[in-house]
């Protein structure tokens, strides 16, 4: 199971985070009733960009 790495705020995927990678949100735009954070991506893709919010535990 993989989830997307997008970009911007609802953009395209440019990456894959796959099980046992890691993700350190840094905002959350839950309030707004946001379905996407934004944070840094640690694994194979090392970057910046937003996840779809939910996929937390």
């Amino acid at each position: 199971m993989t989830l997307d790495v997008r970009s911007s705020y609802g953009g395209t995927a440019f990456a894959h985070l796959n099980q046992g990678e890691t993700f350190t949100m840094h905002q959350n735009y839950a309030e707004f009733g946001s379905e996407y954070v934004r944070g840094f991506a640690w694994g194979t893709v090392n970057a910046e960009g937003y996840v779809q919010n939910g996929w937390f535990c």
